[in-house]
């Protein structure tokens, strides 16, 4: 927001007219028949855009586009947001899927040592479920990691402050009844369009 306020007043300056300069000079006359001069000038530039206005309407122009530049952006950070957010309630399903399938792994695992203790089944067949057992855990791993990746990236878009983290939920959107309402909606709504206009 701030960039935008100061692109803002930098659009703003040098539309005026300069400032006049005024000079005065006493000069001394040698010889005395020539006698003292006395020289006042006073110099104003300008342009014709800053009279005719020009300056001050491309001005304004300019800083709506930074407006609807920063609108935009900030449309795209929370979409950016959202999706982070979609992301994560995906890995906290699929890690309660996986938490699942771990505690079957596990029960598999131990049924398996059991029946190796007691000679029912060969090694082998016990390393196969130990495998398995294994590679629910290492996927597991791998869905904590990608979901503290998500948890930071939506960290730093919300400005460094750590999300709380509690049951992802995500409520279903009803489709609109009718399209062309809702594309004259969210057409009034996206800044993106009315750039593309101006």
């Amino acid at each position: 927001r701030e960039e935008a306020e100061a692109q803002k007043l930098a659009n703003k300056t040098g539309i005026f007219l300069a400032n006049p300069e005024a000079e005065f000079n006493y000069l001394w006359g040698s010889p005395d028949v020539i006698g003292n001069r006395t020289d006042v000038s006073i110099r104003q530039t300008f342009d014709i855009p800053t009279i005719t206005g020009m300056k001050s309407r491309i001005s304004n122009k300019q800083n709506r586009l930074v407006e609807l530049r920063y609108k935009a952006d900030r449309i795209n950070i929370l979409l950016q947001a959202k999706q982070y957010c979609m992301d994560l309630i995906y890995y906290d399903a699929l890690k309660k899927q996986q938490t699942t399938r771990l505690r079957y792994a596990e029960t598999i695992a131990g049924g398996y040592k059991k029946q190796l203790t007691q000679g029912d089944i060969s090694l082998p067949e016990y390393n196969k479920a130990l495998l398995n057992l294994s590679s629910v855990q290492g996927e597991l791993s791998r869905i904590d990691v990608e979901q503290n990746a998500v948890l930071y990236e939506l960290k730093q878009l919300n400005g460094g402050v750590e999300l709380i983290p509690d049951d992802y939920r995500y409520e279903d959107t009803p489709l609109p009844t009718n399209f062309a309402d809702w594309y004259a909606s969210a057409e009034q709504k996206n800044p993106v369009l009315e750039y593309v206009r101006l």
